[in-house]
């Protein structure tokens, strides 16, 4: 079986209407293959797919409250007031929080407990990877700042130590 130049002509036609990407048509000893390429307008992006995520979820979603920069709007005022003699353990990385080795294990530290320079004092998940914070202080622990599995930025304050 032979085509006409015609009706290669009306299957080119048929391809392009229907906006096919691949047509295979085999008889015998002659075949043709139709693959349609992206044009530049289609492969050309200018702005990167984070920054167009980031564009549309920018109006729907809020920091956490625990967050530095976080709206403090709704807060009431009996919000506790920062200690100037007071000393903080602050993150120092962009993670999520954990008190505890593993969960349903005891906190590395609790209220009350003393606390010396280097002790490991809680675990902060960065990318799959759990690292070890250690106190920049020593003192007795007055205070947890955040809550065990929050999100944190580098700088939170962590524990308030006395």
């Amino acid at each position: 079986m032979e085509f006409s130049l015609d009706e290669i002509k009306n299957l080119l036609d048929a391809f392009e209407k229907r906006d096919m990407h691949k047509m295979q048509l085999k008889h015998g000893e002659f075949e043709l293959v139709l693959e349609r390429t992206a044009s530049r307008n289609e492969i050309i992006s200018t702005t990167p797919v984070m920054e167009q995520m980031a564009a549309s979820h920018a109006s729907t979603y809020q920091l956490p409250a625990h967050f530095p920069n976080a709206d403090k709007s709704g807060q009431t005022s009996d919000a506790p007031q920062e200690d100037p003699n007071a000393k903080y353990v602050t993150s120092p990385m962009v993670g999520t929080f954990y008190g505890a080795p593993a969960p349903g294990e005891s906190a590395y530290i609790t209220i009350g407990d003393s606390v010396n320079e280097g002790d490991v004092v809680c675990i902060i998940e960065a990318m799959k990877v759990m690292n070890e914070v250690k106190a920049t202080e020593s003192g007795v622990l007055k205070e947890v700042l955040i809550d065990d599995g929050h999100p944190i930025e580098f700088g939170t304050k962590i524990f308030k130590i006395g």
